[in-house]
């Protein structure tokens, strides 16, 4: 159902979220290392965005789903 796919695509896009996430968290401290403030500046700012919209999907109410389907490995083959 269109429902289900939603719920589906935005697990994908919260996972996808995640990963980026940590490969921010790297480049920062990089950026940090270089002294590159304007890199750093920008990067945070990235990663404040991403946070946001990491919580807003969390808020959207997919968490049950996502728990049944972690519990139920295959159940939903996300």
């Amino acid at each position: 159902s269109n429902k289900i796919l939603n719920q589906r695509e935005r697990i994908l896009i919260y996972e996808e979220i995640d990963t980026e996430l940590k490969v921010l968290e790297k480049e920062i401290e990089l950026a940090l290392q270089d002294g590159d403030t304007k890199k750093y500046r920008f990067l945070l700012t990235y990663q404040k965005k991403l946070q946001r919209e990491k919580l807003r999907i969390k808020k959207s109410d997919f968490s049950f789903f996502y728990d049944t389907c972690k519990t139920f490995q295959g159940f939903c083959s996300v």
